[in-house]
């Protein structure tokens, strides 16, 4: 149980990292490196988010006031169009 806490933590921080650069990136124009960039991560975080909060955010939760990948996709598979029209 106690390996299962440290992965968690430890992949609730890259996910933090990760989100950061989503950020970081927001104001890239599709067609750029950037973008591609962008669509990669939102790609990867909504995988993980779907695994790591199978039911979405918790009420009241540290997690509950934050945006995720899944509300930039629509919860949808991540693409140009959905993320640029945010």
């Amino acid at each position: 149980m106690e390996d299962d806490v440290e992965f968690t933590s430890e992949a609730d921080a890259m996910h933090a990292l990760m989100v950061q650069r989503v950020n970081d990136l927001a104001d890239s124009h599709e067609g750029t490196t950037a973008a591609a960039e962008l669509v990669a991560i939102v790609a990867a975080l909504v995988a993980y988010e779907a695994k790591r909060w199978p039911l979405g955010k918790v009420a009241g939760s540290k997690r509950s006031g934050q945006k995720s990948a899944t509300f930039l996709t629509g919860g949808g598979r991540p693409h140009l169009q959905s993320i640029f029209s945010s």
